[in-house]
């Protein structure tokens, strides 16, 4: 509530507990002034015991406590989405690889899946920094098959021609393009998701949440 709220509340008391003149109104607009602090508190408290419109340290309490972590620059918007598409859609399956790595991290994607020697890819579109290669096979451990390999690939160098085979013709310089990708360096941390603690030490060690 604020000011105006709170002062109007104060003065629906019953008539025999209200005065007239600047006296009693310094009385009521100090009441007012510690009362207005007061619910202020509370409706923040309020809002941070919820997921959905938590902020800042809670946000990550919340985070922490479905076994992630915020993202460096990541916004509440981000992390709020993110860990809304991992705790409400699919997993396993490569459409909801997909979704996440599209929706939820903000990358584009493809995935391919190998059925004769088990193994799934991971396409992304555009190439980028090893860091942001790493954030992503750390995050997608929740979305992921444990248990089965995969490796990321990302589009490396420009395009360029191919020589081509036609059926029942020889081979012969052709005219279309290939895009070369390469395979990133970096594997996943194990085979199957490693338990964690959900429990976000931020709760024990924040003096602003913990006193």
């Amino acid at each position: 509530m604020d000011w105006a709220s709170v002062n109007s509340v104060l003065y629906t008391l019953p008539a025999g507990y209200l005065r007239s003149g600047d006296t009693f109104t310094w009385w009521q607009n100090s009441l007012t002034n510690g009362l207005t602090g007061y619910t202020y508190v509370t409706d923040g408290l309020n809002e941070q015991y919820d997921f959905a419109t938590a902020q800042n340290t809670w946000l990550d309490v919340w985070t922490q406590l479905t076994g992630n972590v915020r993202f460096s620059n990541e916004s509440d918007t981000q992390v709020r989405q993110r860990i809304t598409i991992l705790l409400q859609q699919g997993r396993s399956a490569a459409p909801a690889i997909e979704n996440y790595v599209f929706n939820g991290l903000g990358y584009q994607n493809f995935v391919v899946e190998n059925f004769s020697y088990p193994y799934w890819q991971l396409n992304l579109v555009q190439s980028n920094t090893n860091s942001i290669y790493k954030q992503i096979i750390g995050s997608i451990s929740q979305v992921r098959p444990a248990g089965v390999p995969f490796e990321i690939t990302v589009p490396f160098g420009g395009l360029y021609l191919d020589s081509i085979n036609y059926l029942d013709a020889p081979s012969v310089t052709g005219a279309f393009l290939t895009t070369p990708t390469s395979i990133v360096p970096f594997g996943p941390s194990g085979i199957t998701n490693q338990s964690q603690p959900t429990l976000p030490t931020t709760y024990l060690s924040d003096p602003v949440l913990n006193s």
